[in-house]
């Protein structure tokens, strides 16, 4: 089985910066959108990127920080849909 990820050998440091910083991208997307339809569907699928890197690269990061992306990941979501 390859080790190697979306973006090279994945560690988890690194994905885990990879994944903080995406998040924090998508809260500013969020925060200046103006709420059309097509700026819901590109910011989704900006989330949707992001789920496949923490089910990739994320192999790495311990269930812990698993479940506390994906859990931001989730209130992005839910926070885009308000």
């Amino acid at each position: 089985m390859s080790r190697h990820g979306r973006y090279g050998n994945p560690d988890k440091k690194g994905t885990e910066a990879l994944l903080q910083s995406v998040c924090g991208y998508i809260n500013d997307l969020i925060k200046e959108s103006d709420k059309s339809k097509e700026n819901k569907e590109s910011i989704l699928g900006e989330i949707n990127r992001a789920r496949e890197i923490l089910y990739g690269d994320g192999r790495v990061l311990s269930d812990t920080l698993k479940v506390r992306f994906e859990s931001r990941l989730n209130n992005l979501e839910k926070k885009l849909m308000k």
